[in-house]
């Protein structure tokens, strides 16, 4: 099967953190990256570790970042107005303004026809934000500190992305629906991380 999704540096070594559903089951992973210079950069990369119930990855290519992202010590608040990157794939890389819901609850998936549980978050939040397919894997950063918060994944929309008609078509405008989404905290991932030595960015 052929996904599309997001993900962010973790250390200048090429880490890079995303979901595992965006690189499961996935023979071949190619990461694009935008420089500084405007130019593409494409690379294959490995999967160096995985939590399939949390549904973190972290996969690694040969590149040299000379920034990653920060991991926030606080835990979202109801209300707390949120920001982030993506990379949705029917709207190109885009700027998300989100805000929480819902905090420190188990967000649970079971497979309705195994009844089997897939993913179990124990301490997960809900957030409002755009969403579309490749959205997976953003982070999202908190206005307190402007650290990453945590990452969004999994989501139910609500609506259908605005759509016009335009010359007897029907065209996209860009803007995709709104949609609650699982937040998993930075708590959850700076343990992934640490448990799986993973390196990244401390202070």
């Amino acid at each position: 099967p052929e996904f599309h999704g997001s993900g962010f540096a973790v250390s200048p070594d090429g880490h890079i953190l995303t979901m595992h559903h965006v690189v499961e089951d996935e023979p071949l992973l190619i990461v694009t990256i935008k420089g500084t210079d405007g130019r593409l950069r494409i690379y294959f990369a490995e999967v160096v570790a995985t939590d399939k119930m949390l549904d973190l990855a972290v996969i690694k290519i040969p590149h040299r970042f000379q920034d990653t992202a920060l991991l926030s010590d606080m835990d979202p608040v109801v209300g707390e107005r949120l920001y982030g990157i993506g990379f949705p794939f029917d709207y190109g890389r885009m700027m998300i303004r989100a805000h929480v819901m819902r905090t420190d609850f188990p967000a649970r998936f079971v497979d309705k026809k195994t009844g089997v549980v897939k993913m179990y978050i124990p301490k997960a939040s809900y957030v409002w934000f755009p969403a579309g397919h490749g959205i997976s894997g953003s982070p999202l950063f908190s206005e307190r500190d402007h650290r990453v918060i945590g990452m969004t994944g999994i989501f139910r929309s609500f609506g259908h992305p605005l759509k016009i008609n335009k010359d007897g078509k029907t065209v996209d405008q860009g803007i995709p629906a709104m949609a609650p989404a699982v937040l998993v905290p930075a708590s959850a991932i700076r343990a992934f991380l640490d448990k799986h030595r993973i390196p990244y960015r401390r202070q």
